[in-house]
């Protein structure tokens, strides 16, 4: 056969006709000029960029009989660079690592190395994909690799530099190679086939080609003379697309359109579509993530990518989705989440469904604007009228506070309990006290003064609400105050010891409340919990165990009356009638999901307590 392939036929015979590797070729031709040669080199970088091609124009720079005044060498005119490109010089040998990867022919390597060179000034080993030898084999190279005869060079050529045992790339000079450009290989591919001669191509099926060949103009060159034969000496974009495969293409394109316009079942569609006609759709959601990847640069800088066609500029520019980010990295995580499982198909639908359902996006701008809105809103809500009506209930002044309390100086204790007015058919009988209940002081307190803005269905300012409600089980309304501070502190104390003795007690006791003390006996409302939690509480062990924890705390107490509170933190009943909370809810169109109660707080700072 006469006929050659054009990335064979058109093989650089001189440093001149490398492409794209120029900082490498530069430092090859002044190290020839100079007589700097190095032992070893090493070149490593993607297939079909120029390793090997370089490996024998260094080889034939080396052995070349054109003086060195004369002008760059290699000429490629005389007899030693004829005899490297045919392929006959004896001097000059290739060895594939892949298939002389052992340790005997590195022995036999290491053999012939010692004799002089046949015919040329220097004997040339090129090992191409060097990284397949063994390690046996390595450790054979290294003294012969590190200290050769004078008339030996060794070029070693790889893909893949990172598998080379540190002791081989220390002993080499290394140079990387870089992937072609995509305008270099367009420029390569149109001087191959120009426009008007005899093998034309359209510039629209070059940018095709070259994109398809990443950087690999040996792809480049084997695509379109693969091109060539399928038009018949004429390449357009469609043959083209149709011997490259349109399918998968065409539905990435059709993928990447649907997550831009959150059409989740045009997407689903597309993909169940790819799979039965057999596409591999880890190879789709890369190209749909390519897809949007483009339209983002296009969005970005305003220009199109030279290696796109007119069409898909114009595909792209009609893309107008401020998410194209989250678009690029949600393909990207559900193609790194598709490599490692064992349903890829699935979890691209998924991805895709969730991409299609992505929250709208907002400017922080317009989040900074409904954030002052919301202050403004509730900063006005003290002066609404009718705020402090009769039939309104109280206002609360501080968010962290109770509701009705004054924002003057605080009280030494909690805020009087305040329980919602139930008729007196409904009541639960109360446990029956003396009329003059005894704090844990021992003294008469006097009567408690009534909350700024509390009043009684009836108009009457309240008191304090009365001890036997508050015990009364179930314990209903607001827990929060009641009993003096001193008693919610021994009870703190209580619940630490019992958490020292038995820490899943502790915790379930964590959350209560103390409601009432009197006559030396601590009554505490736990809030209702699972049915797991009020078995625990009403065990004798453990309620033994919580009355000899208290008797430790304080000897004078003679029991600690555990009963079950009604369900909902303390002030629940009353946030959500707060005027400024109305207005926090109705701004964001949200709802109240719970409601924290806080412990007793520090009083604020200048303020003095009532004593």
């Amino acid at each position: 056969m006469s006929y050659q392939v054009m990335a064979r036929r058109w093989r650089p015979t001189t440093f001149d006709a490398v492409v794209g590797q120029d900082p490498i070729v530069r430092t090859l031709q002044n190290a020839l000029a100079r007589e700097r040669i190095a032992h070893a080199y090493l070149f490593a970088g993607p297939r079909g960029v120029g390793k090997t091609t370089t490996a024998r124009l260094l080889a034939m720079g080396l052995n070349c009989e054109r003086p060195r005044s004369a002008g760059p060498v290699p000429c490629a005119a005389c007899d030693a660079c004829r005899e490297v490109v045919a392929g006959r010089a004896l001097d000059v040998m290739e060895i594939d690592g892949a298939s002389n990867r052992g340790i005997d022919e590195v022995r036999a390597l290491r053999e012939n190395a010692r004799y002089a060179p046949a015919r040329a000034r220097r004997k040339v080993y090129i090992i191409d994909e060097v990284h397949m030898l063994t390690e046996p084999a390595f450790n054979a190279l290294l003294k012969t690799l590190e200290e050769p005869p004078a008339h030996v060079v060794f070029i070693l050529a790889t893909t893949e530099a990172r598998k080379l045992p540190p002791t081989i790339l220390s002993r080499c000079q290394r140079f990387d190679f870089r992937p072609i450009t995509l305008a270099r290989l367009l420029d390569e591919d149109a001087r191959q086939a120009p426009a008007g001669g005899p093998l034309a191509a359209e510039p629209d099926a070059l940018r095709l080609i070259a994109r398809t060949a990443d950087g690999s103009l040996r792809d480049a060159l084997s695509l379109l003379d693969t091109a060539l034969a399928y038009g018949e000496g004429r390449v357009s974009a469609a043959a083209v697309r149709e011997l490259l495969g349109s399918g998968g293409a065409e539905a990435a394109w059709a993928l990447a359109d649907a997550l831009v316009a959150r059409r989740a079942a045009d997407a689903l569609q597309g993909i169940g579509e790819a799979a039965q006609a057999g596409l591999d759709l880890g190879a789709l959601c890369q190209e749909a993530m390519e897809v949007l990847r483009q339209a983002l640069l296009v969005r970005v800088t305003g220009a199109g990518n030279p290696g796109l066609t007119a069409e898909e500029t114009t595909r792209l520019r009609s893309s107008d989705a401020p998410e194209l980010t989250l678009l690029v990295k949600g393909l990207l995580d559900a193609e790194t989440e598709m490599r490692h499982s064992p349903h890829p198909r699935v979890d691209l639908e998924v991805a895709v469904v969730r991409l299609c359902h992505r929250p709208e996006p907002q400017a922080i701008e317009t989040i900074l604007a409904r954030l002052e809105e919301a202050e403004s809103r509730l900063r006005d809500a003290a002066g609404l009228p009718g705020a402090r009506d009769e039939a309104a209930p109280p206002l609360q002044t501080d968010l962290l506070g109770g509701p009705g309390e004054a924002t003057g100086p605080l009280r030494s204790g909690p805020a009087p309990v305040r329980l919602p007015e139930r008729p007196p058919s409904e009541r639960p009988p109360s446990a029956s006290r003396p009329s003059s209940g005894r704090q844990s002081g021992g003294s008469d307190p006097g009567p408690a003064t009534p909350t700024s803005g509390s009043r009684s269905p009836e108009g009457r300012a309240a008191g304090p609400a009365p001890v036997e409600d508050s015990v009364s089980p179930p314990v209903e309304g607001d827990l929060s105050g009641g009993p003096p501070r001193e008693a919610t502190e021994t009870w703190r104390r209580i619940v630490a010891e019992v958490t020292r003795v038995r820490p899943s007690l502790g915790q379930l006791l964590d959350g209560a409340v103390v409601v009432a003390e009197e006559a030396n006996c601590l009554t505490v409302a736990v809030p209702n919990g699972s049915a797991f939690s009020q078995d625990q509480l009403r065990r004798p062990a453990n309620r033994e165990l919580v009355l000899a924890a208290a008797r430790r705390v304080r000897p004078d107490l003679r029991d600690v009356v555990l009963t079950a509170a009604a369900p909902g933190p303390a002030g629940a009943t009353l946030v959500p009638d707060d005027p400024r909370i109305k207005s926090a809810v109705d701004l964001f169109d949200g709802e109240i999901t719970s409601v924290r109660p806080t412990g007793p707080r520090a009083p604020r700072r200048g303020a003095e307590e009532e004593p």
